[in-house]
């Protein structure tokens, strides 16, 4: 179960400086962008998970990106409370279930996959989401308390 303490304003790294996983507690950034309400987990992977993802979608559409120093990637996208795509950019295979948005983005090994991410989301959104952005501008910032146990595949 995930439950929000209440938020405050702060950057990128400024919310950053407060993630603690070892207290099963997790920073969770909100931003409205366009049409789409964007969620940042700075050092976070919580939307990495099915799980979790699945039932934020509920009521319309999730596009999850998640890289880590690790290079474990995961992409998803959640329609209606249900994953119809779910891929590892790095070791892609585009195969029967590929998304007509990803054709000819440079996602692979020997591609650039975190670019061919943000070109998806970007193609998929029509939302630009740019470093300044990203890092420079303080946003609604919430303490998600969570712990894995509770998820049915830990």
């Amino acid at each position: 179960m995930i439950d929000p303490e209440p938020g405050f304003r702060a950057t990128f790294s400024e919310a950053l400086d407060r993630q603690d996983h070892a207290g099963d507690s997790y920073i969770v950034q909100v931003d409205q962008v366009g049409d789409w309400q964007v969620l940042i987990e700075p050092n976070g992977f919580l939307l990495s998970i099915q799980e979790i993802c699945a039932p934020l979608s509920r009521d319309g559409q999730l596009i999850a990106a998640f890289w880590n120093v690790n290079s474990l990637m995961t992409f998803m996208f959640a329609v209606n409370g249900r994953v119809l795509r779910e891929f590892d950019p790095l070791l892609y295979a585009a195969g029967g279930d590929a998304l007509p948005e990803e054709a000819g983005l440079p996602f692979g090994r020997h591609g650039r996959p975190r670019v061919a991410t943000l070109a998806l989301i970007l193609r998929m959104t029509g939302v630009t989401l740019t470093a300044d952005w990203l890092l420079r501008k303080p946003r609604e910032t919430l303490v998600s308390r969570f712990q894995l146990g509770t998820l049915t595949n830990q």
